[in-house]
């Protein structure tokens, strides 16, 4: 199983703590953008892993230092040319640029050269704090050890021992110099505790310079006997001195910065099997707990594994009953594929995700394991169905009975715009790769305005824009949009072939408020199928997109054309497993507004939709006032 490590309110998650208060989401000033991630194209984060590396590379961890600062590390056996042992160390990379390039890889454990063949670095966790600080954690052998980084990921501290080795692990911070480092272990502290799996943790009051004697957060350690399985440790906080972890056998909740903990509690009825849990806070007393279960009692969801949710709002004492989380889960049969391993991410303004592991044959992904995202944008009380994240699901196919898997994934926010999702993999990446295991990421942008933009182009006359959305559930989504209006040069578009970004912005109204529901982006300066570039100039008209091989994510074609006055025609397509369209029906009380943004000159079209010709479930039609 995998676990991430969070600051303030996300499990499995990695932000920036910038300005001593933020970390995903939790900021004094209102956020430029709803969060709603559409990953790009897979590559590779390690300039190495090519068809030569044969060296194992797994458990990727990443985090966001901010200003365009990012760090990763994974446990890995390349020796990098014979400077370090050939036994698992501890490696890194590091962004500057947003996740553009990245360095060569280096080792993060200070004694990797030295610590011998069979002292194998495992399982690290990785989080930043504020003011550059950057926490690592990692298993070695018989030990749980940390290093510490004063320079945004630049150099580390010695390894720090901090107790017993470990499996999973998660390690949090709040932003105010408390950080939280909590793991899996069957050691049985001197006998004091069973010999059985329990939840250790260890704390820093000082930012991470030094750390409590390890102590057991569980406190029915001593008597729950050797099934318990207390496993898969998660832990999440508010950022105002509220601690909540959960793992597989129970919450536990800490009202004073991590000092004492209260009993395990298990929420009752979680039927079948509870497997795989992650936390979130979103900072104003809501809690989020997200598992995977298979039960089969009066939920209806069949015996596959499906995602479930609980809430809370009193720091994690007492919940909700359990609730489907996937509207599929219902009608997805028993035998078409499993959502496992659940991450709950949360963005701004109530935006939160979550990314699982899904074997699913979903709009032509095979049944291989890739990354399903849902999404919800009222805090947690609705979601999307599932969409694809990895858009190399549809291209990772079973070759000569070997699978390509993709798993272990980390997320990491910047608490800005910029996410950047890192994972193993087993997938030869278009023959780059040997198919050994190996490192691959993708980014994402929140590029939309948070709310309609004013000063947009308009459509001039009524019904001279239509919009299509539709929500198959089963990965062949899909978003049409067609507009023509206000007069526009050629000069206007700027130039998406040599660089210009696009980006499709579609808005509900609820109760008159705006919520940004979907954000399709359109890359500029790319390439796509064959190498091709995915823009092409046409001569004094304008500018066409084709992505036919879904390279960069949903859109398959866009076309610009200048024109006069009711001349000037705009279009997108986006269609397939990677859409992520909106829940539908859609509110528009009173309306619906689709925006099309030049993200270098700012210049945007706009039309807005008060009546529909279809609002349901599975489709929302409409013409333009």
């Amino acid at each position: 199983m995998e676990n991430k490590i969070s600051c303030f309110c996300g499990s499995r998650v990695t932000g920036l703590c910038c300005a001593a208060i933020l970390a995903l989401g939790i900021c004094a000033a209102p956020p430029a953008s709803h969060a709603l991630v559409s990953f790009g194209q897979v590559r590779v984060i390690d300039p190495i892993g090519q068809p030569s590396d044969s060296e194992t590379d797994f458990d990727p961890r990443i985090t966001a230092v901010g200003g365009g600062v990012w760090v990763a590390a994974w446990a890995s056996r390349n020796t990098l040319g014979g400077t370090i042992g050939p036994d698992f160390d501890i490696l890194f990379v590091r962004s500057t640029d947003d996740g553009a390039t990245w360095s060569s890889p280096s080792a993060l454990n200070t004694d990797a050269a030295a610590d011998g063949g069979s002292d194998n670095d495992f399982r690290p966790d990785l989080a930043a704090g504020s003011d550059g600080v950057v926490v690592a954690s990692w298993s070695i052998i018989a030990s749980s050890v940390i290093a510490r980084s004063v320079d945004g990921g630049s150099t580390w501290s010695a390894p720090l021992l901090i107790g017993p080795s470990g499996v999973e692990r998660s390690v949090v911070t709040d932003g105010a110099g408390t950080w939280i480092a909590i793991w899996e272990s069957r050691d049985d502290l001197g006998g004091t505790i069973g010999s059985d799996d329990d939840i250790l943790y260890s704390r820093s009051i000082d930012n991470g310079i030094s750390w409590s004697a390890v102590a057991v957060l569980n406190s029915d350690a001593a008597t729950d006997g050797p099934n318990s399985g207390d496993t898969d440790p998660e832990l999440a906080t508010d950022g105002s001195g509220t601690w909540v972890a959960t793992w597989l056998g129970g919450i536990s909740s800490s009202f004073d910065n991590g000092a004492t903990w209260t009993a395990p509690v298990v929420p009752s009825p979680f039927g079948g099997t509870f497997g795989y849990p992650s936390i979130g806070s979103d900072g104003a007393g809501k809690w989020l707990l997200i598992w995977a279960s298979d039960r089969t009692d009066t939920s209806g969801t069949g015996s596959d594994y499906d995602l479930f949710i609980i809430t809370s709002t009193d720091g994690g004492l007492t919940w909700s009953a359990p609730e489907a989380l996937d509207p599929d889960a219902v009608s997805d049969p028993s035998g078409g594929g499993s959502e496992l391993t659940p991450t709950l991410v949360r963005g701004e303004a109530g935006a939160w995700y979550v990314i699982s592991s899904s074997n699913a044959n979903f709009g032509g992904v095979k049944f291989d394991r890739d990354f399903m995202i849902n999404r919800s944008v009222d805090n947690g009380v609705t979601w999307t169905s599932k969409a694809v994240l990895n858009t190399s699901a549809d291209k990772d196919v079973p070759r000569g009975g070997f699978v390509d898997t993709d798993h272990e994934r980390s997320i990491a926010y910047d608490g800005v715009s910029k996410w950047v999702v890192a994972w193993e993999s087993t997938f030869a990446y278009e023959g780059k790769l040997d198919g050994d295991r190996d490192v691959l990421f993708a980014t994402s942008s929140d590029d939309c305005p948070a709310a309609p933009t004013p000063a947009c182009r308009s459509t001039l006359a009524s019904k001279k824009s239509r919009l299509k959305i539709k929500d198959h559930r089963k990965g062949n989504d899909a978003l049409d949009w067609k507009w023509k209006g206000s007069a526009t040069s050629l000069a206007d578009f700027d130039d998406p072939v040599g660089g210009t970004d696009y980006v499709l912005c579609v808005y509900d109204d609820v109760g008159g408020v705006s919520r940004l529901i979907a954000e399709q982006d359109i890359p500029g300066g790319e390439t796509c199928k064959k190498g091709a570039a995915c823009w092409t100039a046409r001569a004094g008209v304008g500018f066409d997109y084709k992505d036919s091989a879904s390279d960069h994510g949903g859109v398959k074609t866009a076309r610009l054309a200048a024109g006069t006055d009711g001349k000037t025609k705009l279009s997108m397509k986006a269609k397939g497993p990677f859409v992520a369209p909106p829940r539908l029906p859609l509110e528009q009380s009173p309306s619906v507004v689709v925006e099309l943004h030049n993200l270098d000159s700012g210049t945007c079209w706009s039309a807005s939709y008060s009546a529909n010709d279809r609002n349901d479930p599975k489709v929302f039609k409409a013409t333009s006032d």
